[in-house]
């Protein structure tokens, strides 16, 4: 889900919201294993390359969206992202402003580039989080920075801002 907030009182007021979610979220929580598997790669206008979630896990990914994504309108913080959710782990990504690339002539992620990958079993990951990240800002090991986080596990909730 992607949201503007305005200021560290807006940022503080979706961690609060976040950690809501997982009083809604302990019912489909209890039904999966919260483990999620990858196979396969799919492209957004082949400038976007990513591993696919298999049907199971995309599922449960977009179940917990849904429930996410209520709970945070019903709160006053709606999404600015209208596209469709659609689960994904990006495996590269052709930014567009790179001059150096497109002097060259590169557009687009060459598909015999990854072919010999595209059905590729790249394991399984388990759910054990849900991050507030500020998509702008990196921290050192190149992850969003995370300004809130709900565990799904009891004895792990923690927050930061």
């Amino acid at each position: 889900m992607v949201m503007h907030l305005e200021d560290a009182e807006e940022i503080q007021k979706a961690g609060k919201v976040l950690h809501q979610c997982k009083t809604s979220l302990e019912s489909i929580l209890a039904k999966s294993a919260m483990m999620i598997r990858f196979s396969g790669l799919g492209h957004f206008g082949h400038r976007v390359l990513y591993a696919k979630l298999e049907e199971e896990g995309s599922d449960f990914l977009k179940s917990v969206e849904e429930i996410v994504r209520k709970i945070f309108t019903k709160e006053g913080i709606p999404s600015t992202d209208s596209r469709e959710y659609n689960p994904h782990v990006t495996v590269m990504k052709l930014i567009g402003h790179n001059q150096q690339l497109r002097r060259s002539g590169v557009r687009k992620i060459p598909e015999e580039s990854y072919a010999s990958w595209v059905d590729f079993n790249f394991g399984e990951e388990p759910v054990t989080a849900l991050h507030l990240c500020a998509m702008g800002e990196k921290d050192t090991d190149g992850f969003y920075k995370c300004m809130a986080t709900m565990t799904f596990a009891d004895s792990d909730e923690t927050s930061s801002s």
